[in-house]
């Protein structure tokens, strides 16, 4: 039986990887890939259970992600319609765990900071930007780094879900899009070092250079 979880914005959450895009510039699964003598998805893993109350993986190969020893979750939806589709996912498990908030994460990050937790949760927690009718909880929260958003990396109200799932299947592809859609709000993250901390593998170069961060 899965332990009760905490539920409160200021309490532990939990954190969905997603892990179910196609690697198509990787030319195979990169989040499995090889890096630093362990696969690429459990160096974040590492970095977000201390930072989590629970901690599950949407991927639609399930086979291949079980011995992470973490919940499976597939796509919701059919059709590969990209990760507006994880992120429904995501919302809907919270919802069936009786959560209010869920946080979702790209599963090719893996030098995702050691505070970005509780930097999301602080923000939600402040008061709401001028002309703001929702309370602040209700926002979602995005990531930001060197200037650019990255939305995958976020803090989500679980209420949204119906309005999501009603947009994907009415056309709504683009993340960042539908976030500007709805109340919102960003957290500025500083790099650490010379890399971004939201650094994301696509490519074998980029593994190589994640390799470098490792071993400088």
């Amino acid at each position: 039986m899965q332990a009760e979880l905490p539920r409160n914005i200021s309490d532990k959450l939990p954190c969905m990887v997603l892990c179910a895009g196609t690697s198509g510039r990787f030319g195979r699964d990169k989040m499995l890939a090889d890096l630093g003598g362990k696969p690429m998805l459990a160096h974040l893993l590492d970095r977000l259970r201390s930072q989590t109350g629970s901690l599950a993986i949407n991927a639609n190969r399930i086979a291949e992600y079980q011995g992470f020893g973490l919940p499976v979750i597939k796509d919701c939806l059919e059709g590969s319609l990209g990760p507006l589709v994880g992120i429904l996912s995501a919302l809907l498990w919270a919802k069936e765990q009786g959560f209010e908030h869920i946080l979702t994460c790209a599963g090719d990050t893996p030098f995702i900071p050691e505070d970005w937790v509780k930097r999301l949760q602080a923000r939600a927690g402040e008061g709401p930007e001028e002309r703001l009718e929702q309370r602040p909880e209700q926002r979602i929260i995005v990531s930001q780094s060197q200037g650019r958003a990255h939305y995958v990396c976020a803090l989500w109200p679980v209420h949204m879900a119906e309005q999501l799932r009603s947009d994907i299947q009415n056309g709504w592809r683009g993340v960042g899009k539908w976030i500007a859609s709805q109340p919102n709000t960003h957290v500025g993250f500083e790099s650490s070092g010379d890399f971004d901390p939201f650094f994301n593998i696509n490519t074998q170069a980029d593994l190589e250079l994640a390799e470098h961060i490792l071993r400088p």
